[in-house]
């Protein structure tokens, strides 16, 4: 069985290495109903899953799936920290398969639940930087991305519902955001090439060998996703 410990906030395992603001004043804590403006962001995702980290049983075919980004509004949620996994979640994390997940966070018709879905073309390099461009609007502010863990039974990075509108209501300029190991609770592997092992968990920070990446210590993430506004409309 996994190893496990106490949900945390979220704010413990996102480790932010620099943030600024503009002037623009979007309101609306997520919604942005009174924001007028769209605003361009370059998202660069940057792996370390490297050897010299992460040296327990370290797979020779070490990467990430194809990177999942969702830009959306407050009324969804790809993942939450002490939930169960959705059935896109789980399919995803265990078999970097992404096509339950884009069916879960399309759109609607009536655009009660307005959100851009962006994939990534191919699978990523244990340090190879992928680089996406996004457009935010009024009812969509928030960013979220998953990349699977590969191989592993069911661990991802993630990155859920990150506001891009500051809390005095400007637009975060750029922001790099830490990125640790987290256990979707589907698999009880313990190792990067366990066998199936169907558990029904919660999703959690994982701790344990061979893939310590405790938030607290420096240097022990494995990649970093970096957001940096590049322009307005």
């Amino acid at each position: 069985m996994k190893n496990q410990f106490k949900i945390i906030a979220l704010s413990v395992f996102v480790a932010f290495f620099g943030c600024s603001s503009s002037d623009d004043t979007p309101s609306g804590n997520g919604g942005g109903d009174d924001l007028v403006i769209e605003a361009t962001y370059k998202v660069t995702f940057e792996p370390i899953f490297t050897e010299e980290l992460h040296p327990i049983d370290y797979p020779a075919n070490a990467g990430f799936s194809k990177v999942f980004l969702l830009v959306h509004s407050n009324t969804s949620s790809v993942f939450t920290l002490g939930d169960t996994a959705s059935a896109g979640l789980k399919l995803y994390a265990e078999e970097g398969n992404s096509s339950i997940l884009v069916t879960e966070h399309t759109q609607t018709e009536d655009n009660v639940n307005p959100t851009t879905i962006v994939l990534g073309t191919s699978d990523v390099g244990p340090t190879e930087p992928v680089v996406f461009t996004i457009t935010i609007t009024p009812s969509k502010l928030l960013i979220s991305f998953v990349t699977k863990i590969s191989p592993s039974p069911d661990w991802f990075l993630g990155v859920d519902s990150f506001s891009l509108e500051n809390s005095d209501n400007t637009l975060v300029e750029s922001v790099s955001i830490g990125l640790f190991a987290l256990d979707a609770g589907t698999d009880a592997g313990e190792t990067y090439t366990s066998a199936n092992s169907p558990e029904l968990s919660v999703i959690s920070i994982r701790t344990g060998l061979p893939l310590w990446t405790n938030p607290n210590e420096t240097g022990k993430g494995l990649g970093v996703l970096k957001i940096e506004r590049i322009n307005t409309n």
